[in-house]
């Protein structure tokens, strides 16, 4: 039997994040500055002060000014991903040390401003580059800053000596890379279409992703040449153009172009049977889906933490089964935005520099089936059939008592944790539908879905008190089946890969260790 350790070593192949230590950094950050930005909301500044403008007000936004903790809270996300991709290209034990120990600073100066400290200026909020700030965005500002300067020099040294040794594939990179950017911009500019324009999405539900959208395209719009150049000029081998997303474009594009001039269907039957356009197009597709609904859940779950921070907060304590249940829905909420934050972060930064890329894309009807069925829109419908939460009646009298409910409320944060911390084993790989390397680490050294197992026995440990019929119980068993039959087509799908097959030869176990 191999031990431990070499099997991740020896079943972990993606070249990029890679160390079990990212995904717990990103935890670390998001926890602690979204925690401390709720807390300096309820004290300081409730409504996060002056409202910001939109990315898109101007031409096809119909509200102008957005909420300023919605941008707050893009900021936290983006001040994760920095410092987990800063993370993982630290190699030297220094250079870890040091930005732990910025993160660490960070993370306290948020707090002591959430305490109530008047760093920066005594006033709620001031006025400086042309935008009012409150003293929680300075801190937040200071994160990048020194994000930047440690990671500015080892990448600006790395850069100097691609370009001194690639000096005759310039002018390729150039040209090649707007053509790139053109195409990932057309892409672009279909979602934005779609997203503000489509009635499913006009929906006030997905309002914060109709923001997010329109960043995510002015940042491409801006940045996405100089990183396309950049990207190609130092590729080490053609094949990684396949993976390229913007690269598979510009070969749809160019296929439907000839196509339409030669009046003939092969150059198009040829591109759409390739498999790594195949693959590159399901990706797409499952960011198109996710994406939006990981913005929704995080906005969401933030929103109901700092609902609990401001319970806690408050001048009426309550009874000390109220101080309980308020610290409860904070952890609950707590545990949900750390997941759904480093989700969403392996969602939309997939790349080449960082190694995951998605290898393959589920490509049956029946996992896609169980996989979407099980978040919203589709959720909705799935719930009609199997509302195992819908309350007929009073529900089981013996299951009311509070020497009951404490003890299940205990077990739903202790197997919601092991949820996150299968999230957590991901780093930045995170992604459904998708295989980006073999997770070996964290409770995947145990069993090979801890993440089901645990969500779904939280289900029942948190759902059993408002049971008051035995159908409820068979509604929820049925939930379990759907989420055993998605763990059948992911292991029917990563089978495929040889590693995924010896990683089950040392990992036997699919959902609780010793027994099943």
């Amino acid at each position: 039997m191999t031990e431990r350790s070499e099997v991740s070593d020896a079943f972990d192949p993606a070249k990029g994040c890679q160390r079990i230590s990212t995904g717990t950094f990103g935890a670390f950050l998001i926890l602690g500055i979204s925690l401390s930005y709720a807390v300096y909301q309820s004290q300081e500044v409730p409504s996060g002060g002056p409202k910001v403008v939109g990315a898109m007000s101007t031409w096809i936004s119909p509200l102008k000014f957005i909420n300023r903790d919605y941008f707050d809270l893009l900021m936290i996300l983006a001040i994760g991903f920095q410092y987990m991709v800063t993370w993982e290209f630290l190699r030297r034990r220094r250079e870890q040390m040091l930005i732990a120990l910025t993160a660490l600073v960070g993370v306290w100066i948020t707090w002591q401003v959430a305490s109530g400290a008047e760093w920066f200026f005594p006033s709620k909020t001031a006025r400086f580059l042309g935008w009012q700030w409150t003293r929680m965005e300075v801190a937040f500002l200071l994160f990048p800053a020194a994000g930047v300067l440690l990671f500015s020099w080892p990448l600006l040294q790395f850069l100097i000596s691609k370009f001194k040794s690639n000096k005759g594939r310039i002018p390729w990179a150039i040209k090649t890379s707007f053509y790139r950017w053109l195409s990932g911009l057309s892409l672009f500019t279909a979602v934005l279409f779609l997203s503000y324009r489509h009635p499913f999405y006009l929906d006030p539900y997905y309002i914060n992703w109709r923001f997010t959208c329109a960043y995510l395209y002015v940042a491409f719009a801006v940045l996405g040449w100089p990183y396309s150049f950049v990207t190609n000029l130092v590729r080490h081998d053609k094949s990684e153009d396949r993976d390229d997303p913007c690269f598979v474009l510009l070969l749809i594009h160019v296929s439907l172009f000839r196509s339409i001039r030669f009046n003939k269907l092969g150059p198009v039957r040829t591109v759409f049977g390739n498999r790594r356009v195949q693959i590159a197009l399901r990706d797409l597709l499952v960011k198109f889906f996710f994406v939006p609904l990981m913005v929704i859940f995080l906005y969401n779950n933030y929103g109901e933490m700092a609902s609990s921070v401001r319970k806690l907060y408050g001048p009426e304590r309550g009874s000390s089964m109220d101080i309980f249940n308020a610290w409860y829905f904070l952890i609950f909420n707590v545990l949900f935005v750390v997941d759904v934050g480093l989700s969403l972060i392996g969602y939309v930064c997939s790349s080449r520099w960082l190694g995951n890329k998605s290898v393959s894309v589920e490509g049956t009807v029946l996992g896609w089936m169980v996989a979407v069925m099980c978040y919203p829109p589709f959720a909705q419908v799935t719930s009609n059939y199997l509302p195992y939460d819908l309350i007929k009646g009073n529900p089981f009298q013996i299951l009311q008592h509070d020497w009951i409910s404490i003890p299940l409320k205990i077990l739903t944060l202790i197997f919601l944790g092991v949820y996150v911390w299968a999230t957590m084993a991901f780093g930045l790989r995170f992604s459904n539908l998708t295989h980006r390397g073999i997770i070996t680490r964290g409770p995947y050294a145990w069993v090979r879905h801890p993440a089901y197992i645990a969500k779904n026995i939280a289900w029942w440990t948190m759902s059993i008190q408002g049971f008051s019929g035995p159908l409820q119980f068979l509604f929820l068993a049925l939930w379990n089946v759907v989420y055993y039959v998605r763990a059948v087509t992911e292991e029917r799908h990563l089978g495929q890969d040889p590693d995924y097959r010896a990683y089950c030869r040392h990992v036997k176990y699919k959902f609780i260790p010793g027994v099943w």
